[in-house]
């Protein structure tokens, strides 16, 4: 890592194996320079953000989501300036719609987690073949309730698996997918941490199987 009060740079090496197949002009040069341009979105979905909009104390999370917004448009106008239009969507929609979007749902924000924000931000992220991460606090219940639900809309908008598979894919996916052997790896258990009070105030869409969950589980 190297910061001299400047931009970050991050060395980072590859395996042999890995170099040996880049393209020989890369090899040539021995190294690589890639920008990052990082993005974050922030939207609360349990019983403590309700409490939060509630009495009107959402300006941390509005202030990242303008600024994510205004990252992720600034983005969009060099690579367009670059490349042109980027691809469209897994699910066959225009970036610059998706933006669109997202900026309507900010500024100023117009209702209640709104998680389409997670959904938009995802789905562009995908078109300019960038690399995103989902995470809540404990990285693992709420963060396996995102992470579920945009693996069935993959399976819907890429793999065209059919609309009304798409409830019962979820469910199957929370009950028995990977996100149950996080949970057991971090707390011994395969339930994830949540209580049916805590279930009231998730989004239809993040709330896992009945069965799945229980109190008192190390969050």
């Amino acid at each position: 890592m190297k910061n001299d009060n400047g931009p970050h740079f991050q060395e980072v090496t590859v395996p042999w194996s890995s170099w040996t197949v880049a393209p020989n002009e890369i090899q040539a040069r021995g190294r690589v320079r890639i920008r990052i341009h990082p993005v974050s979105f922030l939207v609360g979905i349990n019983e403590q953000q309700s409490i939060a909009e509630k009495f009107d104390k959402t300006a941390v999370q509005q202030a990242i989501n303008n600024q994510g917004y205004e990252c992720l448009k600034a983005y969009f106008g060099r690579y367009t300036k670059h490349y042109g239009a980027p691809p469209r969507t897994p699910s066959n929609q225009d970036v610059c719609d998706l933006l669109a979007n997202i900026h309507h749902l900010v500024d100023p924000p117009v209702r209640s987690k709104p998680i389409e924000i997670l959904e938009y931000a995802s789905e562009i992220t995908q078109a300019f073949g960038g690399i995103r991460f989902t995470s809540c606090k404990s990285a693992k219940d709420r963060t396996g309730m995102s992470v579920t639900l945009e693996q069935i809309r993959w399976l819907k908008n890429a793999e065209g698996m059919h609309e009304g598979h798409f409830q019962t894919a979820l469910q199957c996916l929370r009950q028995t997918g990977l996100r149950v052997d996080n949970v057991m790896k971090n707390t011994g258990g395969r339930k994830y941490a949540f209580n049916r009070l805590q279930l009231l105030y998730f989004p239809r869409l993040y709330r896992p199987p009945v069965g799945t969950y229980a109190l008192g589980v190390a969050p």
